[in-house]
């Protein structure tokens, strides 16, 4: 099987419960195929990032920052959906990587399928 780039947007906030659960269920499965998942936070999607939630099993976040352990390649956030939203880097939880938005779009064209 050929290795695809797989670019899978997060844009909802954590309360968007089945969205969340739909994504996650996506990137894995992804990396069950063996390809190559990268995950970038955008918009309120960023919220995932940084707000914890005080109920450990409602914490989208734990969920996002296990995702290295599955071998997702890379986890990004949009540095200008952050700094919009008046967000620094040390609000951010796990290890993402701040990208800017022509990154961001230079990753979206070189991509495979972008989700």
């Amino acid at each position: 099987m050929t290795t695809k780039r797989i670019t899978v947007l997060i844009d909802q906030p954590p309360r968007e419960r089945m969205g969340v659960k739909e994504q996650v269920d996506l990137v894995l499965a992804a990396l069950a195929l063996e390809q190559e998942v990268t995950v970038v936070f955008v918009g309120n999607g960023v919220y995932h990032c940084c707000q914890p939630d005080p109920r450990p099993d409602q914490d989208p976040s734990a969920v996002y920052g296990s995702l290295a352990l599955y071998d997702v390649d890379r986890l990004l956030v949009e540095a200008e959906s952050l700094e919009v939203r008046g967000l620094l880097d040390a609000d951010l939880r796990f290890g993402v990587e701040r990208i800017s938005r022509p990154e961001l779009g230079d990753l979206l064209r070189a991509g495979d399928h972008v989700l």
